[in-house]
């Protein structure tokens, strides 16, 4: 059994760098095109993913969307998903021309280049919108260390190689189970951690609001800011176009003024990075990830 599931593994690894060198000399509206099949046939063949997207996209919408929006979001979420994945192949194959891929509107571009010219310990807070995982290529490549808090995946031969490709051009990536050690050590380097904040994350969490819905919310951006003044960006690779990219980063999550103890601070900062991806949601909804049982409690 151990050794058929290593047979797996590395097939799936060397499949994936096969797919690495193809992505090299493939136009990338050819990828568009695939990913738009791929994304297309998965929602039609994974009922029980697509029950879950409709029933989220119902909690968080109710008659705002008709049932045939609620679908059609749903199926643009799906090839979303592959086109990520898609895309961080092409992506990372092209450091140098990056730029080509993605801008700043003008107070993203304050925000983040003030990181770059005077670092400071500081942490981009995104979800799974839009690109997530093009954040920490084009942090890398305004010149930013950025390492990216994640859950290793099982297949540790593809885990590694797509952690190589990250590094190439950004920071390493934290695991999950010693994000705070990591982090750490990135904030005493003055040094960017990127972190997902639309997970569920289960009785660790905080419950806040989210779509009028109570959701369990990861505190840890929270918890940062009390105890090392960190800086929360919340920050968005938002697709425009194919192949283009508006790279928004929000306001600064500060601490509320006044008199509170530290659980009330804490949850009011969870509340605000809540609310702004609640925002992002609304307005780019084909680009979130439906398929994550985000309201269970």
């Amino acid at each position: 059994m151990k050794f058929l599931k290593e047979s797996l593994y590395c097939a799936e690894y060397m499949l994936l760098r096969c797919l690495f060198t193809i992505v090299g000399f493939v136009p990338l509206h050819f990828l568009y095109g695939l990913a738009w099949c791929v994304g297309t046939v998965a929602y039609y063949i994974l009922p029980h993913k697509r029950a879950i997207a409709l029933e989220n996209l119902s909690l968080a919408f109710g008659n705002e969307k008709t049932s045939r929006e609620r679908r059609r979001i749903a199926r643009a979420a799906m090839r979303n998903l592959v086109f990520v994945y898609l895309e961080f192949l092409f992506f990372a194959r092209r450091k140098k021309g990056l730029d080509k891929y993605f801008y700043f509107d003008e107070d993203s571009g304050k925000r983040t280049m003030g990181l770059t010219k005077m670092p400071r310990a500081a942490m981009y807070l995104t979800g799974h919108i839009g690109n997530w995982e093009l954040l920490a290529l084009v942090a890398g490549f305004i010149g930013q260390k950025m390492h990216a808090i994640g859950r290793p995946l099982k297949n540790r031969y593809v885990f590694d190689y797509i952690s190589r490709l990250r590094c190439s051009t950004a920071g390493a990536v934290i695991d999950k189970e010693h994000a705070v050690r990591g982090t750490i050590e990135a904030f005493k380097k003055k040094e960017i951690v990127g972190t997902l904040i639309d997970q569920r994350v289960g009785a660790s969490g905080i419950v806040v609001d989210f779509f009028g819905q109570p959701a369990y919310t990861t505190p840890f951006p929270a918890l940062m800011k009390i105890k090392y003044d960190c800086i929360l960006y919340p920050a968005f690779a938002i697709r425009e176009k194919i192949g283009f990219y508006r790279v928004i980063i929000k306001d600064e999550i500060n601490i509320r003024p006044g008199e509170l103890g530290n659980l009330e601070r804490i949850k009011y900062m969870v509340q605000e990075y809540t609310k702004v991806m609640e925002e992002m949601v609304r307005a780019y909804p084909e680009q979130w990830l439906w398929y994550h049982r985000r309201w269970r409690i």
